[in-house]
C-alpha cells in the first residue's frame, strides 16, 4: 500500500507540477503578449504620429507648390494681360495714324479735284480771251472773220497746248508721286500690322 500511495503522491506531484507549469507558461505566455501587444502599441502609436507629421509635411509643402503655381498663374496673368494692353495701343495708335493719313489722302483728293475744277476754268477763260481777241482781230486786220480766226486759232490753240501739256505733266507727276507714295505707305502699313 504504501507503494500505491507514492504513486498517487507521485502522480498528485506530478499532475500538481504539469497544473503549475501550465499556469507558469500561461502567466508566462500572457506576460510575454502583454508585452508584445505594449510594444506593437507604441510602434503602432510612433508610426501613426509619424506617418500624421509625413502627412502634414506632405500638405504643407502641397500649399507651398499650390501658392507657387496661382504666384506663377497670377505673374502670367498679368503679363498677357500687360501684352494685350500693349499690342491693343499699339494697334490703337496705328488705327489713328491710318486714319489721319486717309484723311490727308482725302484732302488731297479733294485738293486734286479743286485744282481740276480751276484748270476747266482756266480753259474756260482762255477760250473767252480767244474769242475777245478774235474780236480785235477783225476789228483791227482786214483780214476775214475766217482768216483771222483761223490765225487766232493757231495761235492760241499752240499757247493752249503747250500750257495744258506742261500743266497735265507736271499735274500727272505729282498725282503719280503721290499715289506711289500713299501706296507704299498703306502697303507697308498693312504688312506691319499683318506682321503683329
Amino acid at each position: 500500500m504504501e507503494t500505491g500511495l507514492v504513486y498517487v503522491a507521485l502522480a498528485a506531484v506530478f499532475i500538481i507540477g504539469v497544473i503549475l507549469g501550465g499556469i507558469i507558461v500561461f502567466v508566462f505566455r500572457r506576460m510575454s503578449i502583454t508585452y508584445q501587444l505594449r510594444v506593437a502599441q507604441r510602434k503602432a502609436a510612433r508610426t501613426a504620429a509619424e506617418a500624421q507629421n509625413e502627412a502634414k509635411e506632405i500638405l504643407r509643402e502641397a500649399k507651398q507648390a499650390a501658392d507657387k503655381i496661382k504666384t506663377t498663374a497670377e505673374n502670367e496673368h498679368r503679363e498677357r494681360r500687360s501684352e494685350l494692353q500693349r499690342q491693343e495701343n499699339r494697334l490703337a495708335s496705328k488705327t489713328e495714324t491710318l486714319e489721319r493719313r486717309l484723311e490727308g489722302v482725302e484732302q488731297r483728293d479733294r485738293n486734286l479735284t479743286n485744282k481740276e475744277k480751276g484748270i476747266e476754268t482756266i480753259r474756260a477763260e482762255v477760250n473767252a480771251i480767244k474769242d475777245r481777241q478774235l474780236k480785235q482781230l477783225e476789228l483791227v486786220s482786214s483780214m476775214t472773220t475766217a482768216d483771222a480766226k483761223n490765225v487766232l486759232l493757231e495761235k492760241i490753240e499752240g499757247e493752249m497746248k503747250e500750257e495744258s501739256s506742261r500743266r497735265l505733266r507736271d499735274w500727272e507727276h505729282k498725282l503719280k508721286e503721290e499715289a506711289d507714295r500713299k501706296a507704299q505707305e498703306i502697303l507697308a502699313q498693312v504688312i506691319q500690322r499683318l506682321a503683329s
